[in-house]
C-alpha cells in the first residue's frame, strides 16, 4: 500500500489517502492535487517526495 497525508501550514494532517501499492506514484500525482484544489480550495502545493514521482508526464507546474 502507498499512504500519503495532507498536512496543513501548520503541520497539521487535513487527510489521508490510499493506493495500492502496485500503482505508480507518477500516476497518483496529478489526481490528487487536482483534488486538493476542489476539495479545500488549494492554490499552491509543495510535495515531498522520492525522485520517482517527477517525470515528463507529471509537470512540476500545473
Amino acid at each position: 500500500m502507498i499512504a500519503g497525508v495532507i498536512l496543513d501550514n501548520d503541520g497539521n494532517p487535513l487527510c489521508s489517502e490510499m493506493w495500492p501499492g502496485n500503482v505508480t506514484d507518477v500516476k497518483t500525482r496529478v489526481p490528487v492535487v487536482d483534488r486538493l484544489k476542489i476539495r479545500f480550495g488549494v492554490g499552491n502545493v509543495c510535495i515531498v517526495a522520492d525522485s520517482g514521482m517527477i517525470s515528463e508526464e507529471t509537470p512540476s507546474k500545473r
